[in-house]
C-alpha cells in the first residue's frame, strides 16, 4: 500500500517538477556589413539609439509597420494634416503674410483637414480646436516673420559623414521650417500634435532638431539657410494649450556638435561586423510597445524580466 502511494504521490509531484528552461537571449542579428545601411534620416537616430532591432528590420530586411488601429492612425492623420497645411501655407507666400492671412491659411487648413472633417463626430470635437491654434499659428508666425531674413519650409537637407572605418554616410533631413535671422542665424523649428520630447530628452535621444541644425550650419540645406544654428524648439499644436513654442536647447551650437558627434559614434559603431542590432536597448518607456516588437519577440526574452540589461529611461 506504501508502495502504490509513493508512486502516485510522486506523480503528482511530477506535475509541479518542471524542468529548467534556458531563457530566450534578447536578438542582436548581425547582417554582413555590406547589407546595412549607410543612409538614415535624422529622425531614424533615435529609434538607431533606442532599439536598434528595428533599424535592422526596416532598413536592412526592409519590412514595413502594419497599419495602425483607428485611434493611432487618426493621430498620424491629424499630424499630417497640420504639417500639410503649414507647408502649403509657407511655401505660397514665402515673402511674409498676407494682408487676408486668416483665410489663406484657413483655405488650406480645410483641404489638409477635409477627410477628417466630413466624421461628423470629429467635426464636433477638434473643429473649435482647430480654429483656436490656427490663429495662434498666425500670430507666432507673423511674429517670426519681423525677425526672419528667409524661411524654408519642408526643407530637404543631406550631410556626408565619414565614418571611422573610412566608409561614407549620408545623414538626411526634411526640416519642418528653416528660419535665417536677421543676425544670419538659422533656426530650426519642428510641429509636433503629440507629446514633444523634453530639454533632457533632445540632448540624450531625440537628436533630430540639433541634427538639422548641424547640418544647415555646414550648408546641407543650401546656401539661403546656412548658418551657425540659433534656436531650436518644436512647436506643440493642439491639445489643452493649444498651441506652444518649447525651447529644446540652452546653447544650441553646443547641442548641435554634441549631437553629431554622438551619431557619427553610433554609426561608426555598427560598421564593425561584430555589433549586433540588439532589440530595445533603451525604450522610452519599459511598456512602450515598438513597431517590431512582435518580430523581435520581446514578451519571449523579457517574460519576467527586471530593468533592461542597458539601463531604461522613464523618459
Amino acid at each position: 500500500m506504501r508502495g502504490r502511494g509513493d508512486a502516485l504521490l510522486a506523480l503528482a509531484r511530477a506535475l509541479d517538477d518542471a524542468p529548467p528552461v534556458p531563457r530566450v537571449s534578447r536578438p542582436a542579428p548581425r547582417p554582413p556589413v555590406t547589407l546595412r545601411p549607410t543612409r538614415l534620416g535624422v529622425t531614424s537616430i533615435e529609434t538607431l539609439l533606442r532599439d536598434p532591432y528595428a533599424i535592422h528590420a526596416r532598413h536592412v530586411l526592409g519590412l514595413e509597420p502594419l497599419p495602425e488601429f483607428r485611434d493611432a492612425a487618426e493621430a498620424a492623420e491629424i499630424g499630417e494634416a497640420w504639417h500639410a497645411a503649414i507647408a502649403a501655407y509657407g511655401r505660397h507666400f514665402p515673402a511674409g503674410p498676407p494682408a487676408d492671412a486668416p483665410a489663406q491659411f484657413r483655405s488650406r487648413l480645410a483641404a489638409a483637414f477635409a477627410t477628417l472633417l466630413d466624421d461628423d463626430a470629429f467635426a464636433i470635437l477638434r473643429e473649435q480646436e482647430i480654429e483656436r491654434a490656427s490663429r495662434a499659428f498666425l500670430a507666432w508666425d507673423a511674429s517670426r516673420r519681423r525677425d526672419a531674413g528667409h524661411v524654408a519650409v519642408e526643407a530637404g537637407g543631406k550631410l556626408a559623414l565619414t565614418l571611422d572605418d573610412g566608409s561614407a554616410f549620408a545623414l538626411v533631413a526634411r526640416a519642418d521650417r528653416l528660419e535665417r535671422g536677421l543676425d544670419g542665424r538659422i533656426s530650426a523649428f519642428d510641429y509636433k500634435t503629440g507629446e514633444a520630447p523634453s530639454k533632457k530628452m533632445v540632448g540624450l535621444y531625440s537628436l533630430q532638431l540639433p541634427l538639422e541644425s548641424a547640418i544647415a550650419a555646414r550648408g546641407g540645406f543650401g546656401p539661403e539657410v546656412e548658418g551657425e544654428p540659433g534656436a531650436l524648439a518644436y512647436l506643440k499644436i493642439g491639445g489643452a494649450k493649444i498651441f506652444e513654442e518649447r525651447p529644446v536647447a540652452d546653447d544650441s551650437a553646443a547641442a548641435a556638435e554634441t549631437a553629431l558627434a554622438r551619431t557619427t559614434v553610433a554609426l561608426s559603431r555598427y560598421r564593425s561586423p561584430d555589433a549586433g542590432y540588439v532589440s530595445r536597448v533603451a525604450p522610452f518607456k519599459k511598456d512602450a510597445a515598438g513597431d517590431y516588437d512582435h518580430l523581435a519577440r520581446v514578451r519571449e526574452w523579457s517574460a519576467g524580466d527586471g530593468p533592461d540589461e542597458d539601463g531604461e529611461d522613464e523618459g
